[in-house]
């Protein structure tokens, strides 16, 4: 049996997210995908069990997230005013382990200015786990300990956690307004809407590891962008015949049913 948990969480001042496979540069994704979120509540749950910051599994460097996999099945966040922006910070980096040895003796090249995108959220978002029943109220009472989305810098507080036992679960195939990221394979996007990668909710999102065929680690959502480049809101979807829809205070989750152990 699934429950759902929501917790609604207010940012300091944003996130800063890298796109798979993106280096230290760059852009950021507009939202956290499904990996960061569950890795963001792994940190409380497990800092009283396992207190680990790496553990092992046939000679590969995983993240202790891995072990919530098992009973949190689906994460998604979503903001419910548009107002959230992409921005470009200029960071200093530390550049002298990767200069070649010529250049080391000159100080000059020891830091590099680089733009980095950044998502400024002066709104408040909602967070939704898709969880195990029977880890439900402590996975809740976790919750109330997530500091952090993303990087360290991503610094949030808790205004409220709600765990709802008894989900209201439809398979309707009309037109639905929601404010959470979606997989583009069980919807048909209408309006408002952005296309981006995330991970896949699956362990290899949470090592170093670079696979040769990384695109299979990979999945393609559906995210709400008011207009360029402002994010945040509602988009306009179609839900298909392998997708749920989870009603919720806040908004319709639409998640696959496989997610919900619905065949």
């Amino acid at each position: 049996m699934k429950s759902i948990l929501l917790v609604d969480i207010v940012f300091s001042w944003g996130h800063m997210i890298r796109p798979p496979y993106q280096s230290g540069g760059g852009q950021a994704l507009p939202y956290p995908p499904p990996t960061t979120l569950i890795g963001a509540l792994a940190a409380p749950y497990l800092r009283l069990r396992e207190p680990v910051e790496t553990i092992y599994h046939v000679k590969k460097a995983y993240s202790p997230a891995v072990k919530l996999l098992d009973i949190v099945s689906y994460a998604a966040m979503g903001y419910p005013r548009p107002c959230v922006t992409e921005i470009i910070d200029i960071n200093k980096y530390y550049s002298y382990a990767y200069l070649r040895t010529r250049y080391k003796m000159d100080e000059r090249f020891w830091s590099a200015a680089i733009g980095t995108g950044k998502i400024y959220s002066p709104s408040n978002a909602v967070i939704a786990y898709i969880v195990e029943q029977e880890y439900g109220e402590e996975l809740a009472k976790a919750a109330w300990g997530i500091t952090r989305i993303g990087s360290k810098e991503g610094l949030v507080s808790v205004r409220s956690v709600k765990l709802v036992k008894q989900l209201t679960v439809t398979e309707e195939q009309k037109t639905i307004s929601t404010i959470f990221p979606t997989p583009l394979n069980i919807v048909e996007p209408r309006e408002n809407y952005r296309i981006i990668y995330f991970w896949k909710i699956m362990r290899e999102a949470y090592t170093s590891y670079m696979p040769k065929k990384y695109e299979e680690y990979l999945d393609k959502y559906v995210v709400p962008e008011f207009t360029s480049r402002v994010y945040g809101g509602t988009m306009k979807v179609k839900p298909l015949e392998d997708a749920a829809v989870v009603e919720t205070p806040y908004s319709p989750l639409i998640l696959p049913k496989e997610k919900l152990d619905i065949r």
